[in-house]
């Protein structure tokens, strides 16, 4: 692979593990590039995920970093931890599932980076629960930031058709990228 030239992790390709030959740097938001310094170094790119806070999941972001040292002559495992902040140690990742997001294994000898395995899970679930979507008012809902298109949530106060104004008894809502909107109606989401 030639300097500076990127390889995109995918569907198909999800556990590829690179060698020093083609890559020096990892940039777990999907692509990695070579680095023509080389060097013991991971460059972790920015990454969107949702973290459960009081039964809520919220969208929450991690901003990457450029240059992450890693440990030489070791297998070093990067993820991000449930305080949202990126972890890298030889020790191996956290044995309970639920509390981190995996990465990587980046193995490197005493001066460069030789392979990376990517370790980002498929899928995540929540574990042992029925799925539901999260539950706010309009007024809530209306007041989100970071919310984007197809974001979906349960509009607890939403009036469906045939709902007066200031009686409504709840109803599923989407996000379209500017307004909240009723499913059974398809218009703008009202209280």
């Amino acid at each position: 692979m030639a300097t500076g030239a990127a390889w995109r992790f995918d569907d198909d390709n999800d556990s590829a593990n690179l060698t020093a030959a083609n890559v020096n740097s990892l940039d777990v938001g999907g692509n990695v590039y070579h680095r023509a310094a080389g060097g013991l170094f991971v460059n972790v790119s920015a990454l969107i995920y949702w973290l459960m806070t009081s039964g809520k999941p919220v969208r929450t972001t991690y901003a990457g970093v450029a240059d992450q040292a890693v440990t030489q002559s070791d297998t070093n495992y990067v993820y991000i931890n449930a305080a949202g902040s990126l972890v890298v140690n030889t020790t191996g990742f956290p044995t309970d599932t639920t509390g981190h997001i995996p990465l990587a294994e980046v193995v490197a000898s005493a001066t460069t980076v030789t392979s990376i395995t990517d370790r980002r899970p498929k899928i995540c679930l929540f574990p042992l629960d029925v799925p539901r979507l999260p539950s706010y008012t309009v007024a809530e809902l209306g007041a989100l930031t970071g919310s984007a298109a197809g974001d979906s949530a349960y509009a607890n106060d939403g009036r469906k058709a045939g709902e007066g104004g200031g009686s409504g008894t709840g109803v599923l809502a989407f996000y379209d990228g500017s307004n909240w909107i009723a499913c059974d109606t398809g218009a703008t989401l009202a209280a």
